[in-house]
């Protein structure tokens, strides 16, 4: 008895896809908070739908990437402990960092 597998090039495309994928996420990438906190996730996971509306709701001014750092590590974590569903920002910038290498993996699939 034989069997007729069909459907596979539609899934040898999806691995090809992934590799390809996977190649360019390799290394060291410089991607922008908007990109990383997309309006979806900050929707879900806080009372805001950026990441520049968020900050800003803590107090806090931020006009560059200096004055991002320059914000004390205290101060935000209990600001993000107090308004999302994470207990710092490390949680935070943790489960959005992973979030985005998912949704580029998944880039082109189908």
């Amino acid at each position: 008895m034989s069997v007729k597998v069909t459907g596979l090039d539609n899934v040898l495309n999806n691995l090809q896809k992934l590799a390809d994928n996977a190649k360019k996420l390799d290394g060291t990438h410089n991607v922008s908070f908007s990109e990383l906190f997309t309006e979806a996730f900050m929707s879900k996971h806080t009372n805001q739908s950026s990441i520049e509306d968020f900050i800003s709701e803590g107090g806090f001014v931020v006009n560059s990437a200096e004055d991002f750092k320059a914000i004390p590590d205290e101060e935000f974590d209990i600001h993000v402990k107090n308004n999302s569903d994470f207990d710092s920002w490390k949680e935070m910038y943790t489960k959005a960092s992973k979030e985005y290498v998912i949704a580029k993996m998944k880039d082109g699939l189908q």
